[in-house]
């Protein structure tokens, strides 16, 4: 394999347009990294089949980036003077191949840009990697959240995992609204491996304090410092930290040391909202981490309507300090010009109680995204956000069935996408439909890609990725993305959760066990993570530990799925079957999978696939989670099995 081109190699030496390139050993671009040395190409650290040329091609377009490198250019890349080849065919066969290595599509590129009858130009972000920059490669079981990329979610919620032996759909909610990280998470982190120091290029932005005079304008700072945190995210080299983390230090006392070590930053965006009328007030202060020093400080006084222009100049003013190049202002996690500011405001209102997950918050956060896009109708972050909450309610059973919220939440998508195609947390939500409505894999894998290549160091994107791997059995895979997730946002409950559950799928119990208990560390109120961890003390063949752990939840679908399964492995057979009597009572119409599961889990087969057809009628989100799943081991040597799989289009 060629190696990789010296500083002072000219493409086209002989052309009328030298250029000279940029020589590195590796190349990474979305989650993809390319070996210049060895050509060889992984994406999130497994190897990608690159035929030769495409490698060459590939070579050429990412030391050129930004530029189009010519057809003439590439074949003297290719072929050595002299040489006989049907160039124009090769060429575009070459160049076909690589697109489908990267999962690229011609006519809507994330990274090969054609140039009619003249050539070919790489537009995707390109970093250089750092020794941390694949994180997922080490070996350790759970490595210190300190050493991965950070940046923050956009809208779009953490895709929820879907767990076998639940009703995630009704259950999610009251999981996610007990996200307490004061006491508890500082007991957590002490429990954690010693973090390496960050880098100085990293940053977190915390929720800015409310100083109008009425204290009624918390949502307007939350917005304001999430706006800023996107728009930070878009910067090469600077690691953000998620939302999730950062916003749960709201209530801290601002040590910058502190939180330093928490959210494994250099520096620390703090800062104040006061609102009276149509006039705004904005303070912020970047301070390091170390010592509290402080970097920079701004104050904005301005009309609401000029809330964006406040929002570019913190953000350049910090990037200025931090000497870090912007990254492509045309992105569409920048805020949006030519909105109106009663739009935007009742975005941020709908954000606001979007995050707290009751159900009545669901139900505010609905009408004020609603009234987001009546008003703006152009407005493609207030699509996105209607988007997001109509899947959520439709899964939640809020207000509407799980198909009305999966089709008016794909419309609202779709409407974002023509508005802004580069919305990747509308790419994720019409994954995440694919995925665990359609069970179209194929078109999943493609929303999450491009999704991805927008924003790779996305933990929503990650995490929806990961579930995606998971459902097609790729376990290593997917506890690989998931493991780049935490690391991005350490605090967050759902990314812990889904580790374990990949982990627990791959076989890996004890990294499933010390995920869960970090996820209960962090929430200490949140029943998912003891279903989850019964599952796996269940696999380790200890059922009294498994019945504990269900009975800490309160009564629900979760705790009759996990009674009936314990029951079952301590041999406690009145009382199994008297809990599998009373979770199909109750839940029948929700947990049609989970039902199925419980009669794999005890061996009767008939009843398991008699429910698996009842769950696949209802169109359950369960089966997306049915290749590997550990509760069905009992079916896998049955012929049915395989046949089942191949009707929801998964590998047998």
């Amino acid at each position: 394999m060629p190696s990789a081109v010296p500083e002072s190699h000219r493409i086209s030496p002989d052309g009328p347009q030298e250029r000279t390139l940029h020589a590195a050993a590796a190349m990474r671009f979305g989650p993809y990294e390319l070996d210049l040395d060895s050509g060889t190409l992984r994406k999130f650290g497994y190897r990608i089949k690159l035929q030769p040329k495409s490698f060459l091609v590939l070579r050429a377009l990412l030391q050129a980036h930004g530029e189009m490198v010519t057809r003439e250019e590439l074949r003297a890349q290719l072929w050595p003077e002299n040489t006989f080849v049907e160039f124009e065919s090769s060429l575009n066969v070459a160049v076909r191949r690589l697109r489908e290595a990267l999962n690229d599509e011609a006519q809507d590129p994330a990274y090969i840009e054609t140039v009619p009858k003249h050539g070919y130009r790489f537009i995707g972000v390109l970093e250089p990697p750092a020794a941390e920059s694949m994180p997922y490669l080490l070996p350790a079981p759970f490595r210190d959240s300190s050493s991965g990329f950070g940046t923050p979610t956009g809208f779009a919620p953490v895709p929820v995992p879907i767990v076998p032996g639940r009703n995630w759909r009704r259950l999610l909610l009251p999981a996610l609204a007990v996200l307490v990280a004061v006491a508890i998470g500082h007991f957590w982190w002490k429990r954690s491996p010693a973090m390496a120091k960050p880098v100085a290029s990293s940053i977190a932005v915390l929720p800015f304090a409310d100083m109008s005079p009425e204290k009624n304008q918390q949502y307007f700072s939350d917005g304001l410092a999430e706006e800023l945190l996107n728009h930070l995210a878009k910067t090469p080299g600077l690691r953000v930290a998620a939302r999730t983390s950062s916003f749960q230090l709201r209530d801290q006392s601002a040590d910058p040391r502190a939180i330093g070590k928490k959210l494994g930053v250099a520096t620390v965006l703090e800062g104040s909202v006061r609102k009276e009328g149509k006039r705004v007030r904005i303070s912020a202060e970047l301070v390091k981490a170390e010592d509290g020093f402080q970097l920079w400080s701004g104050t904005y006084d301005r009309d609401l309507n000029d809330v964006f222009a406040v929002q570019d100049d913190i953000a350049r003013a910090i990037t200025g300090e931090l000497k870090v190049r912007l990254l492509n202002p045309g992105s569409g996690s920048v805020p949006q010009r030519g909105i109106s500011a009663e739009a935007y405001n009742a975005y941020l209102q709908g954000r606001y109680f979007y995050e707290r997950r009751t159900r009545d918050d669901l139900s505010r956060a609905l009408e004020y995204f609603q009234q987001s896009v009546k008003l703006d109708p152009d407005y493609a972050r207030g699509w996105s956000a209607l988007a997001w909450v109509l899947i959520t309610r439709g899964e939640g059973a809020e207000g509407s069935t799980f198909e009305e919220g999966y089709r008016d939440g794909r419309a609202a998508a779709e409407r974002a996408l023509q508005l802004d195609p580069g919305l990747a947390e509308a790419h994720a939500a019409i994954g995440r439909i694919k995925r665990g409505y359609e069970w179209d894999w194929a078109g999943a894998d493609a929303a999450l890609q491009k999704a991805l290549a927008l924003e790779p160091q996305n933990s929503v994107v990650l995490l929806g990725a990961s579930s995606l791997q998971a459902s097609l059995g790729h376990f290593d895979e997917a506890v690989a993305l998931n493991r780049r997730a935490v690391e991005i946002d350490p605090l967050s409950v759902m990314a812990h959760v889904s580790l374990g559950m990949h982990a627990y799928y791959a076989g890996q119990q004890e990294l499933a066990i010390d995920a869960y208990q970090k996820a209960l560390a962090i929430s200490p109120g949140g029943p998912e993570a003891h279903y989850l961890l019964g599952l796996v003390y269940l696999e380790q063949a200890k059922p009294q530990q498994a019945l504990a752990e269900f009975e800490k939840n309160h009564p629900n679908s979760e705790r009759a799925v996990g009674q009936a399964l314990a029951y079952s492995a301590l041999g406690r057979k009145k009382e199994a079957d008297a809990a599998l009597q009373q979770l199909i009572h109750d839940y029948q119409e929700q947990a049609a999978y989970q039902i199925a599961e419980v009669y794999a889990f005890r061996g009767e087969a008939d009843h398991a696939f008699e429910w698996l057809g009842i769950a696949r009628a209802h169109k359950d989100a369960g089966l997306a989670a049915i290749k590997g799943d550990p509760l069905m081991k009992n079916l896998y040597h049955d012929p049915r099995f395989a046949v089942f799989l191949r009707k929801m289009g998964l590998p047998a």
